[in-house]
């Protein structure tokens, strides 16, 4: 099998090391997988002939963007792992619309529409990593849901390679959503909006869960651009809290918000962001999504207090999440979000862990027209399978923000040269000289880590460990033994030459 794929994709998009296969096995919801090998396609003919190739073969496939997600959805079982990351390209905008390709980051697509004065507004908190094809799939939501919607209603059309490798343009908001288990997204065209020209803040700490309510439904009424919510028992319990009680952040495309510098705004939503990472770090690793209706707000929220649980989220949205240590509490959960009526899956998906909560029952008789020998994704948002447990991870939480930083990941696009990647190599104790060939300590993954969890000195240390046990690069045993013998790493030093001259030009 490894000799076809390499065939379809070239040597070097193919890989099978052990340290991939380990990178691979997991996304940002700590369930643990396994695969046989990840692919990294550079256009839609490759998807194409891989689909083809799988379909012959029975061979099972699992969609992966940045590895954000939160429900399992992109961890693999026993099949090979399709990592859009190599397909980033933004192909077009145009006044009204912009067309990319899935591995797209959105905050880079924004970043490129800011310059031309627009914006693409669904901004979920992962958006310094995620990317469009994981959103699409996921149809996320985010920080601004409450007047733009969710990827369903940004979505144009989009250009997907179905099981059997047949490539079809797709206007079908079915496949939103639809979390990789009908098709794989090539490319896609989006709407996009004029930026605005002011986004200003006004925060209230509340002391009772009865004035968050009213608050939610007065604002909601207001046409506010977002309404972020964080509890009183996750500020007590964040090492950076945005406040001491009941928090709502809330922005508006004017100045009717009381901050208005647009410094302080910035700074503002992205700390908002870091909540979740936050928690994550303190042990609350198992993590829920349900969409509450306004009116049962404060009865929600009282439920979640009466247990000590934490939680945040996009209240102008209605999508609370409540925070947990153990998956156990995952049924004390789904007996408080029926008791108020609330629909038990917002935002995150279905995934793997989900699915003993709510069932895509629309997606049943689409899986078995474009899928019917199921080896899209499978296990999947569908109930045919147990539902894993959730494995703590000590070294960080696999959120995956570091990437957006990292030069190395940024070169060479492959999650097993990633800040995340190598925690997990931590972890596992994996004694790979990847540790110290890779990593160039620059420590940016430091500078956007949200839970602050010293990556680089963790790889630094880990690097000394293997050097101290002998697991050593050839070059770096030439470089200390010359070192040792000539007193520079570079070697004997000719008459009249410095050790500058030997490694510059």
């Amino acid at each position: 099998m490894i000799d076809d794929l390499m065939k379809i994709f070239g040597r070097s998009n193919v890989g099978v090391d052990k340290k991939d296969l380990l990178a691979y096995s997991f996304d940002a919801s700590d369930v643990e997988g396994s695969l046989l090998a990840v692919v990294w396609p550079q256009n839609a003919v490759q998807v194409s002939d891989f689909m083809k190739y799988c379909s012959g073969n029975n061979v099972k496939v699992f969609p992966r963007g940045a590895g954000t997600n939160l429900s399992g959805g992109a961890v693999p079982f026993k099949g090979v792992v399709i990592d859009f990351s190599r397909m980033n390209r933004i192909l077009e905008i145009s006044e009204d619309s912009v067309t990319v390709e899935p591995g797209v980051i959105l905050e880079d697509l924004e970043k490129r529409l800011n310059e031309k004065g627009k914006t693409f507004p669904i901004m979920p908190a992962s958006d310094k990593a995620c990317t469009v094809g994981g959103c699409i799939a996921e149809d996320s939501a985010g920080i601004r849901a409450i007047k733009y919607g969710t990827m369903k209603d940004w979505v144009l059309d989009m250009e997907v390679v179905l099981a059997d490798g047949k490539v079809m343009n797709v206007i079908d908001k079915n496949f939103i959503g639809s979390e990789g288990i009908l098709g794989l997204i090539t490319k896609a065209r989006l709407k996009i909006a004029n930026k605005p020209a002011l986004r200003t803040l006004t925060v209230s700490h509340l002391d009772t869960l009865e004035e968050v309510q009213a608050k939610v439904s007065q604002y909601s009424k207001e046409g506010v651009s977002s309404l972020e919510f964080v509890s009183r028992i996750a500020n007590k319990l964040a090492k950076k809290p945005v406040g001491g009680s009941n928090t709502l952040i809330v922005e508006f495309e004017d100045d009717r918000g009381e901050i208005k510098d647009p410094n302080k705004v910035k700074e503002i939503m992205e700390h908002r962001k870091t909540i979740s990472s936050q928690m994550a770090s303190i042990g609350y690793v198992v993590v829920e999504d349900p969409r509450v209706p306004v009116e049962k707000t404060a009865l929600f929220l009282e439920e979640l207090e009466k247990l000590g649980i934490p939680s945040y989220g996009h209240m102008g949205y209605g999508v609370i999440h409540p925070r947990m240590k153990e998956s156990s509490q995952r049924k004390k959960i789904a007996e408080i979000v029926a008791k108020v009526g609330a629909n038990p899956v917002g935002e995150h998906g279905i995934g793997v862990l989900k699915k003993a909560l709510k069932t895509k029952e629309w997606l049943i008789p689409l899986k078995k027209r474009y899928d019917p020998n199921n080896i899209l994704n499978p296990g999947k948002v569908l109930p045919d399978k147990d539902v894993p447990n959730v494995e703590k991870i000590d070294v960080c939480v696999l959120c995956g923000m570091c990437r957006s930083r990292c030069p190395v990941f940024k070169a060479l696009l492959t999650e097993s040269v990633s800040p995340r990647g190598m925690a997990i190599y931590i972890e596992k104790n994996l004694s790979d000289k990847v540790f110290w060939e890779k990593c160039t300590q620059c420590r940016a993954c430091d500078s956007v880590c949200p839970m602050d969890a010293q990556l680089s000195k963790k790889i630094r240390d880990k690097r000394a460990s293997l050097i101290k046990q002998g697991v050593e690069t050839e070059p770096n045993k030439k470089m200390m033994e010359n070192v040792r013998k000539h007193g520079n790493p570079f070697g004997k030093i000719e008459e009249g030459k410095s050790p500058k001259e030997l490694y510059c030009c």
